[in-house]
């Protein structure tokens, strides 16, 4: 069985300008964590991600590996791949949302077309439409509670 897990990137990027995102995003947000991704184990040791991305435009889809230098992965029990791929199904391909991102901290509207990271793997795990509440540090907060909660 594919596992599912929240991957949260507290990692620095090589670029400077993704670093600059992560810093901002880090700072508004008071924690570790800069991004969220819904991953999938695969036999090989990588991961297939999902989630919404500023750095490739909006939901997307990728395999990659997760380096536990910089990423926290937080298992999601009870959570089914295939619930992961009927979501992204209905929306990949739709764009990232920057002032929703933004209205997470500071209370601007956010965008029913368009999606930020934690938005979008808040509302594949829950079948649900209110992630724009949460960033990527609450995000990993929820899960970790409900992983506790499962054991």
């Amino acid at each position: 069985m594919n596992k599912v897990y929240l991957a949260c990137y507290r990692g620095r990027s090589d670029k400077l300008t993704y670093r600059l995102y992560d810093g901002i995003t880090r700072f508004f947000t008071r924690g570790k964590y800069s991004h969220t991704e819904i991953a999938i184990a695969l036999p090989d040791g990588r991961y297939r991600c999902y989630s919404s991305s500023i750095r490739e435009g909006g939901v997307r889809t990728k395999i990659m590996p997760l380096n536990p230098d910089k990423w926290d992965l937080i298992p999601l029990d009870g959570v089914l791949p295939e619930q992961i791929i009927r979501y992204y199904k209905q929306n990949h391909g739709l764009g990232y949302d920057l002032f929703g991102a933004l209205g997470c901290v500071v209370g601007l509207p956010q965008n029913a077309d368009k999606f930020f990271c934690s938005e979008w793997c808040y509302n594949a795990i829950f079948g649900s439409n209110q992630g724009f509440r949460f960033s990527p540090n609450q995000l990993a907060e929820i899960a970790r509670h409900l992983s506790i909660l499962d054991n």
